[in-house]
């Protein structure tokens, strides 16, 4: 038995509420604490629930905390799909579109969510998940990636598999100490764009 209530029966209603004030609870303690000192125990705290109800919606704290980086991370795709649809690429050339890359590139590296979605503790996390769930996100970020390139005019034989997976890598390598500072990180998405861009 896990907590010292037994949970007791909930609404529908009731069931959305809780579920979204864990999400909420969840996403300042990322914010604030990261991954690691986000408990479960101050999660019931912060939404007032017994800790058997926790249990009733979610199996562990990492399914909760991976379900709210996945949220925040498809938002962030839908703005970037949404933005590179109104771009004018006719008249926009290589340094243009790497500004423009970069420049989601820091936001996202600004945003305390995404700190924690691609600090050393997500590889933790995911080592806490099951398999099936990790895989079923890196296949729809994978396919969401390249639905974003393809919004791109771009060179008719380039790999977009290969480059969506190098611009992954690429955001990823922003958050680790060997990026050293905004205009290495350029001058890389422009080698990217480089190779792909239809000029």
């Amino acid at each position: 038995k896990r907590g010292d209530e037994m949970p007791k029966v909930y609404s529908q209603s009731e069931k959305d509420d809780i579920k979204g004030r864990l999400k909420e609870a969840t996403r300042q303690s990322l914010s604030m604490n990261g991954i690691k000192k986000t408990t479960v125990d101050s999660l019931v705290k912060e939404v007032n629930i017994p800790k058997g109800t926790f249990y009733l919606f979610y199996k562990s704290k990492e399914i909760l905390v991976f379900e709210v980086l996945l949220e925040f991370h498809e938002i962030f795709e839908k703005d970037m799909k949404i933005a590179l649809s109104q771009l004018d690429f006719q008249h926009m050339d290589v340094h243009q579109l790497t500004d423009f890359i970069l420049d989601f590139f820091l936001k996202a590296k600004d945003n305390p969510l995404f700190q924690a979605l691609t600090s050393g503790e997500l590889e933790l996390l995911t080592m806490k998940l099951p398999p099936d769930i990790v895989n079923e996100h890196f296949q729809h970020d994978q396919q969401m990636l390249e639905q974003i390139l393809m919004y791109i005019p771009h060179q008719e034989d380039i790999d977009i598999k290969a480059l969506s997976g190098a611009f992954r890598d690429l955001f990823m390598f922003m958050f680790s100490d060997c990026c050293q500072d905004e205009q290495s990180l350029k001058m890389l998405i422009q080698g990217l764009v480089l190779q792909f861009l239809k000029q």
